[in-house]
């Protein structure tokens, strides 16, 4: 991962995982809105951040990491079937990593942190 405080190594799954967690944001966000990508060191895992601007999670993000759960209800809602979070989830935890999601506290958006083991331990 360019810019990460140590070496991780992004398996497919993890490569997987974390274009879902950025097709969500770019989706989510739309156009005009940035989606931000940072990485730091965490104990023995390398975070992976993504933060969007779009409206954030309704309700407990934790429920977005089930089987077809979608944000945006309504005809206005992204294209999708509610799988890219739960998808990025299990190919996380199968690398031996974590993923979280939240509401961001500083403005509008949502937050998903990826948490990958660093390389060589």
């Amino acid at each position: 991962v360019l810019g990460a405080a140590a070496p991780v190594v992004l398996t497919s799954r993890a490569e997987t995982a974390l274009a879902n967690v950025l097709e969500n944001a770019g989706k989510y966000s739309g156009p005009d809105h940035p989606v931000r990508l940072s990485t730091k060191l965490e104990g023995d895992f390398v975070v992976i951040e993504v933060e969007d601007e779009g409206p954030g999670f309704p309700g407990p993000a934790t429920a977005f990491f089930e089987s077809f759960r979608r944000g945006v209800e309504g005809d206005g809602r992204p294209p999708g079937v509610g799988l890219g979070l739960s998808i990025a989830k299990g190919f996380i935890e199968a690398q031996g990593g974590q993923i979280t999601a939240a509401n961001r506290e500083d403005g509008e958006g949502a937050r998903v942190r990826l948490y990958l083991p660093r390389a060589g331990l």
